[in-house]
């Protein structure tokens, strides 16, 4: 015992130990096993096309048909999984698969870097299982399998037992953020361990373990960065840096020098081999606009009421199954949990004597972050010293690295089970106390009863997660208080793996189990868009666009360029929010204009940006104007059954002068079931007209319009009107949805002669003069395509006469009489180059936000490249960052 390993007190133990038998070789390969199989076991439903995990059905807004899983909510807390994981991670795979390098996304608003984006994880190689079907699962699958095995290596070398080993990768594998989040920030999860345990082996008394570490440290700093998610990379280098700190002041004599040779070396080559994607990412924040982010989160945290979730996370129901007033913001800022049985484990981890430092290090990091999650100002104050800190949602993206130090303390408390190094006082105490914090937490922290928060319903789930967690714990005592000793370590690995199992498929289970997408709309836009741009109200989500290699104006992106959202937010949509711009995301304002009628109000601007197409849902109208019910809060369902009729009072101003040819209204069909005539009348004084149409085949949560007999003019806008609504026929009932009245008169509409007060049915009045301006082309059951009547190309050629021919976005073929100037409808950004017949040309900026260039007389080619400003600096870095981990590689190689 020499080195590092003389001044821990500590074994010193080599993962390459040439004197292992071929028995314990074979032990760590069933081992490392078992750690790939449990993830595929655990979502084998999955695997097997039992639920329909592809996020494309969940979110892309293209689903005709679909059957819901086994539990209600929903199956990830964040859908982002589906607008950046998914959506902008395969178009970046396509790119590397056809040869091209990510860097430029021209499918996203008028173009937008990819690379530099970060949560597209463009240059991170995983992505490359995106291209697979259902790969979005398999790539998931693959992050788990690599944060199981780099935590096993971990604790083997941290002396844990090879069981409990084993338990703690499992435990981390199926840890909380893995199960609740499927978005980039769960990406850098696997290389914190691995960091780690770079850490450990650079303190290593053989040379050769020592480089070994500098290599893991030098592998997991880019790879966390490539991985895209930069907030969780962060965190993680906090806790990282601790535990060097840590390590150090253990470290007497000759080997401080090693180990922060070692570690500097890792650090060093670690960011240079991520400088291409560093690069480009600072390069893109320079001129992005990040929604209010900076300095947003100093004090932003998690209410108390959501601590229980940490012991039992469905104390409130599963996902987004009840989101409440009270539930709503929990769910939606929710990060991660431990579960019962990693609770307890870590209670009683926290006791151990063996590495009693580092489990006091990983306690007090773990209480720091928890306290500063749930807003308790000495560690909110403590935190926020941290420079750049402010920036990150701390609550939302440090759950991995206090869920990997609950693993380590949960593997430590195991080892301990079986040394029998604790006394059953301590053991039992701790477990009563993790019982009563599992079933006493909700009443006494939520401020409100159980009833309140979620409803009579969800306090089922309420009393299944005490039962469940005080059966866990009890599992745990009786195994140390009865089982024989030879068999103690594997029944408490089986209590402890058991439950975050459990824990981990619960959210799985409301993946639908069967799905049908409709791909009819994204078939006539691959045939006819072209180089054009379409504007979606729904179908198609951002950024599917992408996905779908079909340039969409809309995004759903942070960071995104400045000088577009300035763009949205002057000239098509005033209400923007800027990290928002999908057609559907609710306003702030309760009185602003709708999407549908900012879109009527714009139109020009829509234009102009080069956007040929508008999507709808089926059967929504973008030429309707909606004269009622245009907030998006406070809406309930007023049923109608055959024979019921419903009416009420539009107030004088609300109702634009023309000639009114339909009149739609917003309806719930019960999933379909609805089957009798609706007739819709309005009167403006005596002035009527009405028009039916039978609800069957409508579509449910959507407008329903139905055309006037005759049509109705309009002429002084500043008159009132009567509307009527009556539902004859059928078996089943249709509903009508009401929302909260927006004007400062008190509306009231009377449905099945029940009184709504100050409620309000959102109706849309269709004029005549709009149907100009709106020529539908295409319509089924997932969405209607409108085609808009004077749409800029998306090569222009002004101040001159020239003939275009153009082989793609960056490649055409001009013939000019004269001297013109090229409109290239691409946004102005910097790293763009053009070259006209070989020769680079300037390139300016056009209407502030489109790219132009100068065309000469005569036939011209005209090929435009991106490339980040500081790209090429970023690849010499790589380069020599590799060259000297391949020097390392080949001393690690002759070392003994």
């Amino acid at each position: 015992m020499d080195g590092v390993a003389a001044a821990t007190g500590l074994p010193a133990i080599s993962l390459t130990d040439r004197q292992r038998t071929p028995n314990r070789r074979l032990a760590a390969r069933l081992q490392i096993l078992a750690l790939v199989l449990l993830p595929m076991l655990v979502r084998l439903p999955e695997i097997l096309g039992v639920l329909n995990a592809d996020p494309l059905v969940q979110s892309a807004g293209l689903t005709s048909a679909r059957t819901h899983g086994f539990v209600p909510g929903l199956p990830t807390i964040d859908p982002n999984v589906a607008f950046t994981t998914q959506s902008l991670g395969r178009s970046a795979a396509e790119d590397w698969l056809s040869g091209q390098i990510p860097w430029w996304n021209p499918f996203e608003g008028i173009g937008v870097p990819l690379a530099g984006e970060m949560q597209s994880a463009a240059f991170f190689p995983p992505i490359l299982l995106l291209q697979l079907p259902n790969g979005v699962l398999f790539f998931h699958l693959f992050l788990q399998i690599m944060a199981g095995v780099c935590t096993y290596l971990l604790l083997r070398r941290l002396g844990v037992s090879d069981l409990a080993a084993v338990a703690g990768g499992m435990v981390f594998e199926l840890n909380g953020t893995f199960a609740w989040l499927a978005n980039a920030v769960v990406n850098p999860i696997p290389f914190l361990p691995l960091l780690l345990l770079g850490i450990e082996l650079a303190r290593e008394p053989s040379p050769k373990s020592r480089r070994i570490g500098s290599l893991c440290i030098a592998l997991s700093i880019p790879l966390s960065l490539y991985a895209g998610f930069p907030e969780t990379a962060f965190i993680d280098g906090l806790l990282a840096a601790a535990w060097s700190l840590f390590r150090l002041a253990q470290i007497r004599g000759r080997a401080i020098l090693d180990f922060l040779s070692n570690v500097s070396f890792g650090v060093v080559a670690g960011v240079l081999l991520a400088a291409p994607i560093v690069i480009a990412f600072i390069d893109y924040l320079l001129q992005a606009d990040i929604g209010g982010h900076a300095g947003l989160f100093s004090h932003v945290s998690l209410p108390p009421s959501a601590i229980p979730q940490i012991v039992t996370p469905y104390v409130y129901g599963s996902l987004f199954e009840y989101p409440g007033p009270s539930l709503g913001p929990i769910w939606s800022n929710v990060g991660g949990y431990l579960g019962s049985a990693v609770s307890f484990f870590v209670i009683i981890g926290l006791l151990g004597r063996r590495e009693r430092g580092l489990r006091l290090l990983l306690c007090a990091w773990m209480a720091i972050a928890l306290t500063r999650t749930f807003g308790f100002t000495p560690a909110v104050n403590l935190v926020n010293v941290i420079p750049g800190i402010s920036s990150v949602a701390f609550y939302r993206y440090a759950p991995p690295s206090w869920e990997l130090g609950a693993a380590i303390l949960a593997a430590f408390a195991i080892d301990d089970f079986s040394l029998r190094s604790r006394s059953s006082v301590p053991v039992v105490g701790s477990a009563l106390f993790a019982a009563c914090l599992a079933v006493g937490l909700p009443r006494l922290l939520g401020g409100e009863s159980l009833g309140e928060m979620v409803g009579p319903f969800a306090v089922l789930w309420t009393s299944a997660s005490a039962l469940w967690a005080v059966a866990v714990i009890g599992a745990a005592l009786v195994v140390y208080i009865r089982q024989p000793e030879r068999h103690q370590t594997l029944a408490l690995c089986t209590v402890a793996v058991l439950d975050s199992a459990v824990l981990f498929v619960i959210p799985t289970l409301a993946n639908p189990r069967d799905a049908q997408l409709g791909l009819g709309g994204i078939e006539f836009l691959q045939q006819h868009l072209g180089l054009s741009r379409f504007y979606t109200l729904g179908p198609i989500a951002p950024n599917y666009g992408s996905y779908f290699h079909l340039a969409s104006i809309n995004h759903n992106d942070l960071p995104i360029a400045a000088n577009w959202v300035r763009y949205v937010r002057e000239q098509l949509d005033t209400y923007l929010d800027p990290v928002n711009f999908t057609g559907t995301a609710p306003r702030s304002d309760p009185s602003a204009l709708s999407q549908m009628e900012e879109l009527q109000l714009h139109l020009p601007g829509y234009e102009w940006a080069g956007v040929k197409y508008v999507l709808t849902p089926p059967d929504e109208d973008p030429a309707a104007h909606i004269v009622a019910g245009r907030a998006q809060i406070g809406n309930v369902a007023a049923p109608l059954t055959p024979g019921d009729t419903a009416s009420g009072t539009l107030p004088a101003g609300s109702i634009q002068p023309g000639t009114v040819t339909a009149i739609g209204i917003m309806i719930g069909n019960y999933r379909g079931t609805s089957d009798g005539v609706l007739t819709l009348r309005l009167c403006i004084a005596n002035n009527c007209a009405e028009g039916s149409a039978n609800t069957r085949g409508s579509q449910d949560n959507a407008m329903f319009y139905v055309s006037l007999r005759s049509p109705i003019d309009i002429v002084d806008g500043e008159l009132s009107a009567q509307y009527q609504l009556s539902y004859q026929g059928g078996n089943n009932p249709v509903a009508l949805w009401l929302w909260a009245g927006q004007s400062e008169q008190n509306r009231s509409v009377e449905v099945a002669g029940h009184p709504y007060l100050q409620k309000e049915p959102r109706i849309g009045l269709h004029y005549k003069s709009a149907s100009n301006n709106f020529q539908r082309v295409y319509s089924d059951s997932v969405m209607s395509i409108y085609e808009l009547p004077q749409p800029s190309p998306y090569f222009e050629a002004i101040d001159g006469n020239c003939q275009l021919s153009a082989s793609s976005r960056t490649d055409l073929i001009a013939t000019c009489d004269g001297p013109a100037r090229l409109v290239r409808r691409e946004l102005y950004f910097p790293g763009w180059a053009a070259t006209v017949n070989g020769a680079s040309t300037p390139i300016s900026e056009y209407g502030s936000l489109f790219q132009s260039i100068l065309l000469p007389v005569g036939t011209s080619r005209t090929q435009f490249s991106y490339l980040p400003p500081g790209a090429l600096a970023g690849f010499a870095c790589f380069i020599v960052a590799l060259l000297a981990i391949a020097a390392q590689v080949l001393r690690v190689r002759s070392s003994k």
